[in-house]
């Protein structure tokens, strides 16, 4: 295993541990289901700013555009119609509530990649359809970005 793999790894646990953490109590979720559910083989492409704004402008009715950042990054700077949903708040949703249909197409961005990574794993493991993966919150996206009041 290389030395990004260990990385990737370690990370996991630590996001492992902050949620089991986090739902201590509720009895819905074990470790075991997480990580059971984080093993699940999913593949992923990294997109490129063309793709996403592609994906953007042919977006379905029932398509989502969820921004796995904490609120206060979110509310500096995000791309117009996303959904703030920090990735706790997001697994949270998904592994106790289950309330994101599996025919909804879920495009997922976050800071560095890790977080979309793991929520696209969750969201596999449901089969739910997923169009937006890991990276996309990227510089250059910067000017698809809205300020509270530009649209892309």
């Amino acid at each position: 295993m290389d030395i990004l793999g260990i990385s990737f790894l370690a990370g996991v646990l630590v996001l492992a541990y902050i949620l089991v953490n986090k739902l201590r109590g509720t009895s819905a979720v074990s470790l075991f289901q997480f990580m059971r559910r984080l093993r699940s083989g999913a593949k992923f492409r990294d997109i490129n700013v063309s793709e996403l704004e592609k994906m953007l402008r042919n977006r379905e009715k029932n398509s989502l555009l969820i921004d796995l950042r904490e609120v206060d990054v979110f509310e500096k700077d995000h791309i117009a119609d996303a959904i703030s949903l920090p990735f706790d708040d997001f697994m949270h949703e998904i592994l106790v509530n289950e309330t994101y249909g599996k025919d909804e197409a879920i495009i997922l961005i976050c800071d560095h990649g890790l977080k979309s990574k793991v929520a696209a794993d969750i969201l596999v493991v449901w089969q739910t359809r997923i169009d937006g993966y890991r990276k996309i919150w990227h510089p250059c996206v910067k000017r698809m970005c809205s300020n509270a009041s530009k649209k892309i």
